[in-house]
């Protein structure tokens, strides 16, 4: 395997680690949106999870 097939292969193991996390951190709000319409504060909150995972500086794979 190829340096930057490794560190690609790392990079997107970390990637879903970090989806797991949020998953396992905010299952009950998960959970309950998913039982039922959600309010406004709800959605508010999902949102503000997305955003935060979403918006964030991601790794640069170095060709190198």
């Amino acid at each position: 395997m190829s340096k930057l097939h490794e560190q690609v292969a790392s990079e997107i193991t970390f990637e879903i680690g970090q989806i797991e996390q949020l998953l396992s951190v905010y299952a009950d709000l998960l959970d309950r949106v998913l039982e039922r319409d959600p309010d406004t504060v709800e959605i508010a909150a999902v949102a503000t999870v997305l955003h935060s995972f979403y918006n964030r500086p991601l790794a640069k794979v170095s060709s190198s």
